[in-house]
């Protein structure tokens, strides 16, 4: 063959095994930049709740042995890192998946507090209820800003559970609320496991019961402030009462004897009802002299009708 032909196809042989050599190598280093974990992302769903935040979430990973650049993608077991992350109490869920360059997406939701509750016995226990009445830890970290209930101890049993769902609904109510979420600055649970509220104005506590009808409830708390305010001296008293329908009561639960009385404009029968459990004796007397008194009038009564007859007669 001609030598000038030969250098030629030379010449064209080595043009044409340059891109092939210059894409070899190309796809030999992107090959090798994603057999590892090039980057890590995280994203938290609900950040305004501040249990838990991007730092910890790195924090776990590297305790799992996670560390970008050094970590190959075709060790990260994505279902392993998921189950590692709820088992922090904060975390409701987690979610995690592997791009194509080689990052490394995790997303997680934090537990979201509805209420607090601080028992009210000697260890001054607290937790917060999730929506589902189920308990979250508090944290140093984050104090949330839900309503605020003292209770006794909570247990597991059906009655305890539905007061925590009671209060789950209770809390949210008052916190869709502008004007309860202000006039409303606490909440009790009674040895009787009853819902009671505490008012910003006044010095009484307001009996719930249950939730219940609970806008009813609220509403008749509200026309009660509203109005029937204006037809009592409220003062006398330490308790509302709205566990019965139609009606708001007016309670001292400091004396012996108290008064009820319903307080919406349209009814306004005082009734007083003595405490039978208490000063039964004394009951006893008052009744007496009653009798004793009305017997009396009774007499009296009849000796004036007859000196009118008598006046007439003649």
């Amino acid at each position: 063959m001609n030598p000038r032909i030969k250098k030629i196809a030379r010449n064209i042989l080595f043009l044409l095994s340059v891109p092939v050599i210059i894409s070899a190598f190309v796809f030999a280093n992107v090959e090798t930049k994603q057999d590892y974990c090039t980057d890590i992302e995280i994203h938290i769903e609900n950040p305004s709740i501040g249990f838990v935040q991007k730092e910890d979430i790195f924090n776990n990973l590297q305790q799992q042995g996670i560390v970008q650049h050094v970590t190959k993608c075709a060790q990260l077991n994505l279902d392993q890192i998921e189950k590692e992350l709820v088992k922090n109490k904060w975390i409701l869920f987690a979610d995690s998946y592997i791009t194509a360059n080689g990052h490394l997406h995790v997303k997680v939701k934090q537990k979201e507090p509805i209420v607090r509750i601080l028992t009210n016995d000697s260890s001054d226990y607290s937790y917060y209820l999730d929506r589902y009445a189920n308990p979250i830890e508090v944290s140093e970290k984050f104090h949330a800003n839900v309503p605020v209930v003292t209770s006794p101890r909570l247990g597991y049993i059906r009655k305890d559970l539905q007061v925590k769902q009671d209060l789950v609904k209770l809390a949210n109510f008052i916190a869709a609320d502008t004007f309860w979420n202000r006039f409303i600055t606490q909440a009790n649970v009674n040895s009787k496991r009853e819902l009671e509220l505490i008012p910003a104005i006044g010095n009484q506590t307001i009996l719930l019961g249950n939730v219940d009808h609970l806008e009813d409830k609220m509403n008749r708390i509200l026309a009660f402030y509203q109005q029937g305010m204006h037809t009592v001296d409220w003062t006398k008293y330490n308790q509302f009462d709205v566990r019965f329908d139609k009606q708001v009561i007016a309670r001292n639960t400091n004396i012996i004897a108290f008064e009820e009385k319903k307080l919406l404009p349209n009814e306004e029968k005082m009734v007083v009802k003595p405490l039978l459990t208490k000063a039964k004796k004394s009951t006893e007397d008052k009744k007496e002299k009653k009798k004793e008194k009305q017997q009396q009038a009774n007499r009296v009564k009849k000796e004036q009708t007859a000196e009118s007859l008598v006046s007439t007669t003649h």
